[in-house]
């Protein structure tokens, strides 16, 4: 018989086990053509524990938003948000293809592409969204 005194409670094996059973998520644009293209081949190749949602599909006033619609967004299990080009290699690690992302976090080259990511996405978000945030969330 299992007395309540018999089982000891381990905060730290609880934490564990939550952290485990949390997926992680990847934030995205979904009215970025190159976006859905590029989720559609993650979704084909991550494993189950990675989650996708559409920035738009989310409940969350424009001022919110916006900041997940500039840049990809990645929410590890742990809590930790990674942003912009660390966001895409983080969702690209849960595939088989990880290799070939790894070098754009090097040293040398990382604030090269993180440079180049910014500027695209800035061009993407100026061309998906020229009034701003506020008149897309409108016609919505």
């Amino acid at each position: 018989m299992l007395v309540a005194n018999d089982y000891k409670f381990d905060p730290g094996e609880h934490l564990l086990r939550t952290i485990a059973m949390h997926k992680e998520k990847l934030f995205y644009d979904g009215a970025c053509p190159l976006c859905n293209a590029e989720v559609s081949q993650l979704k084909k190749l991550a494993d189950n524990k990675l989650q996708f949602i559409n920035v738009h599909d989310m409940d969350v006033a424009a001022c919110d938003v916006e900041p997940l619609l500039r840049v990809l967004h990645y929410e590890k299990a742990n809590g930790v948000m990674l942003k912009g080009l660390d966001a895409n290699v983080a969702a690209w690690q849960r595939t088989p293809l990880a290799f070939f992302w790894n070098w754009l976090r090097w040293p040398v080259i990382r604030p090269i592409a993180d440079c180049i990511y910014l500027a695209w996405a800035d061009l993407r978000f100026n061309r998906l969204y020229p009034d701003g945030i506020n008149k897309q969330q409108d016609d919505l």
